[in-house]
């Protein structure tokens, strides 16, 4: 399953390149952003592609009006702030919700040596 879904988003993000082929550099970036932050929340897509998505399209597209290396650094920054973005939502939106669930709680193993031994060294 995780194979036919890695190749499926390489599929996917390389329609979205021809797709926003024609559009200008802000557009591109939200549709970029929109997009990389649902496939970041589903768990079996890998990051990889949406970086290497991030990091083709973006720098195309930015290549005229900020050159090669603006565009290059504008990418990387544009990727970095997506996925600490989508981290803080799956942390805030989604895990912080579902913990006060005692099944959820039961799941992630909170009360195990290993978690407690966790929360003593971070703690």
């Amino acid at each position: 399953l995780q194979v036919l879904v890695a190749n499926l988003t390489v599929v996917f993000l390389s329609w979205m390149i021809e797709y926003t082929a024609g559009f200008g550099l802000v557009a591109v970036t939200a549709i970029m952003c929109a997009v990389g932050v649902m496939m970041f929340l589903l768990p079996p897509v890998p990051g990889v592609p949406v970086y290497l998505t991030l990091g083709i399209v973006l720098a195309a597209q930015g290549n005229e009006t900020l050159g090669w290396a603006g565009s290059i650094l504008y990418s990387t920054g544009v990727g970095l702030v997506l996925k600490l973005f989508s981290s803080a939502l799956q942390q805030k939106m989604i895990g912080e919700n579902l913990s006060h669930y005692v099944k959820v709680r039961q799941f992630v193993s909170i009360n195990s040596t290993l978690m407690k031994g966790m929360h003593l060294v971070l703690g």
